[in-house]
């Protein structure tokens, strides 16, 4: 259903793009980031409230700070002014919060099948010549403004919104394991990132490099070998400590 999702979501952009209907796509898509700002958090606030209840606050109030926190969310991420600045990178991470969260429950076969299958759809829809993910990178980059809330920004590179939500997600797998495998996915993620970096930096002849790929194959592995390998040299090594 995931990939499904994606795969619906996709068609409608490169539809959107192939008519050159760039208002319709980008009110599609702040209508989209709006209901991924609102309703997660708007829900984790209420759960927060009910149980926790650290001051009292009516229903009304509520939903006016809900709705006053996805409009500073979807200005932050639509003005070209606050591209650039903390509170879009903020609430890109937020918005990578609101779509990793519902992996936290799915089975972890569930989890790995679904990455898998996505990072064999990234692979093809970014570097085959008719893939619409490339389709779509090559309209936003011949366009003046790009759509709000796709990318995220770095020094020497550009993330889509996708690759960071699936690098939480396998990041976020890892937690339920232990620390050393929750450090060693994130070490892992972030040399597929370099790799991917160097790869975009040295092939100047592809406009785009699938950024899921390398990260996924390297988290995986860390994933797998963390607990089999390096654990037990780590009890081993800290044996006589606790003696």
């Amino acid at each position: 259903l995931v990939v499904a999702g994606i795969l619906a979501t996709t068609l409608f952009f490169v539809v959107f793009f192939t008519l050159k209907a760039k208002k319709a796509a980008t009110v599609f898509l702040l209508g989209l980031l709006g209901f991924l700002l609102a309703a997660p958090w708007g829900y984790f606030g209420y759960q927060l409230f009910s149980y926790y209840r650290p001051f009292p606050v009516d229903a009304l109030s509520y939903a006016l700070f809900v709705v006053n926190f996805m409009i500073c969310g979807l200005c932050s991420l639509s003005f070209p002014a606050l591209r650039t600045s903390i509170f879009n990178k903020a609430y890109l991470i937020i918005l990578c919060v609101s779509l990793v969260w519902p992996f936290t429950e799915f089975p972890e076969l569930t989890v790995w099948w679904t990455l898998g299958l996505l990072t064999i759809y990234d692979l093809l829809a970014v570097l085959l010549p008719c893939g619409p993910l490339r389709f779509i990178m090559e309209r936003e980059m011949q366009s003046a403004a790009s759509l709000p809330g796709l990318m995220y920004t770095g020094q020497y590179f550009r993330l889509g919104l996708g690759d960071l939500v699936f690098y939480g997600v396998l990041v976020g797998r890892s937690m339920f394991l232990d620390p050393n495998t929750t450090i060693s996915c994130c070490l892992g993620v972030s040399m597929g990132l370099l790799v991917t970096i160097i790869i975009t930096r040295s092939a100047r002849h592809l406009r785009a490099v699938p950024a899921l790929p390398v990260s996924v194959v390297f988290g995986f592995i860390f994933y797998v070998f963390t607990p089999l390998t390096v654990n037990p040299s780590l009890e081993r090594l800290l044996e006589p400590y606790y003696m």
